[in-house]
């Protein structure tokens, strides 16, 4: 396993145990990203965005 899934695999978790942690949801994003899953990738900062509106991470590059 790749460094990128275990990053994936740890925001799934901590998602898992508090669904509105912005920051596990833009780690999860990221993670996404990097694997080439932009669709999914998308869908997580969009979320990260909706707990987080102040959240610049999921504003950069749009």
């Amino acid at each position: 396993m790749g460094r990128y899934e275990r990053d994936l695999e740890y925001a799934d978790r901590v998602i898992a145990m508090d669904a509105k942690n912005a920051d596990a949801h833009v780690q999860r994003g990221m993670a996404l990203l990097a694997l080439g899953r932009h669709a999914e990738a998308l869908t997580a900062l969009d979320r990260a965005a909706g707990i987080d509106p102040e959240c610049l991470v999921t504003h950069r590059g749009r």
